[in-house]
């Protein structure tokens, strides 16, 4: 092992991302998956629109997307990454329904697809980490995750797209 990595722990990774997500009541939830389904569409989501699909007025709908880590928008006030899906080029390429996407991390697929269902997965970077979700992680910045960890060289100095 080299000296620069570090042997983390399945329990010590699911405790930092639980950490890392915040706490969300059952609108909320039905708010990130509905944010979540819509954006795997391929086009940017209008709060409007993931507001009516949460079943949650909208104004509670934008307070809750702008508190919230890891939701990036366009000039135009649409959600274009959110919590590991973005429309922007990531080195990691997911295809869902006809619909080519991104994901912020090696890791991210392994979730969005219980939220928005089947994916093909493809990665840009080769690395030993890229093939195993239980490869031991390296410590760095992450956007898709702030838990200061990270499966692979090319998650960390990714960005999603524009936050404002």
């Amino acid at each position: 092992m080299s000296a620069d990595a570090v042997t983390v722990s399945v329990d010590a990774i699911d405790a930092a991302l639980a950490a890392a997500t915040p706490g969300l009541d059952e609108d909320e939830q039905r708010l990130a998956a509905a944010v979540l389904r819509l954006l795997s569409a391929g086009a940017p989501v209008a709060v409007p629109a993931a507001a009516a699909h949460a079943g949650m007025p909208v104004s509670r709908a934008e307070r809750a997307l702008r508190s919230w880590p890891g939701v990036f928008w366009d000039r135009h006030g649409k959600v274009t990454g959110f919590w590991g899906l973005a429309l922007a080029e990531m080195p990691h390429r997911i295809r869902h329904a006809g619909t080519d996407l991104h994901a912020w991390c090696a890791f991210d697929p392994l979730f969005l697809a219980r939220v928005i269902g089947d994916l093909q997965v493809a990665t840009a970077d080769p690395s030993p980490a890229r093939r195993s979700p239980t490869a031991s992680a390296k410590t760095a910045s992450s956007p898709a995750l702030r838990t200061g960890m990270r499966c692979c060289r090319s998650c960390a100095p990714a960005s999603p797209g524009t936050m404002m």
